[in-house]
């Protein structure tokens, strides 16, 4: 299985779109960055099949994905680091958790890991408005294996003699 990591958005482009399209027919998993725009999703982002995702600071959205996306310390060209903020960063987050999905399930189509991230997110931040879901790797794959324990959790295993792993 394929992952296809889009950090980038904007207006639509048809050949863009059909390239994405051949790419999903073929169950490669598209992961985009939805834009930084607070009232709407951008190209590519926009298209079905295609997981959206935002950072934190975007307005929460049931079932819509966030994922780490400020200060992200990063590298930059052409040998540098920096802390960059986005819904790049957090697309780019994500489509590192869809490649451990489906290293540990490769029959996972894009819509079940949509879901399974949307379920398996967490609460971040404080009461009220900074309250968001974001995506936890450790969750996601607890739940597609039941092997891992994540932090406090108490997730049974499935077999009493499965190995249990820490993970964070």
């Amino acid at each position: 299985s394929d992952v296809l990591n889009l950090s980038l958005g904007g207006r639509r482009i048809v050949k863009k779109e059909r390239l994405l399209g051949k790419a999903i027919e073929r169950n490669i998993v598209v992961v985009a960055a939805r834009g930084d725009d607070r009232t709407k999703t951008l190209f590519p982002a926009n298209l079905q099949g295609v997981i959206a995702v935002g950072g934190p600071a975007m307005p929460a959205e049931a079932g819509r994905l966030a994922a780490p996306g400020l200060e992200v310390l990063t590298l930059v060209p052409p040998d540098g680091y920096d802390c960059l903020s986005g819904s790049s960063i957090a697309a780019a987050h994500v489509s590192g958790i869809v490649a451990l999905l489906l290293e540990r399930d490769p029959a996972l189509h894009a819509s079940d890991i949509e879901s399974l991230l949307v379920r398996t997110s967490r609460p971040v931040g404080r009461d009220g408005a900074d309250y968001r879901m974001v995506v936890s790797a450790c969750d996601a794959l607890a739940e597609l294996s039941n092997k891992i324990r994540c932090g406090a959790d108490v997730r049974p295993a499935r077999a009493a003699s499965a190995t249990t792993r820490s993970a964070r």
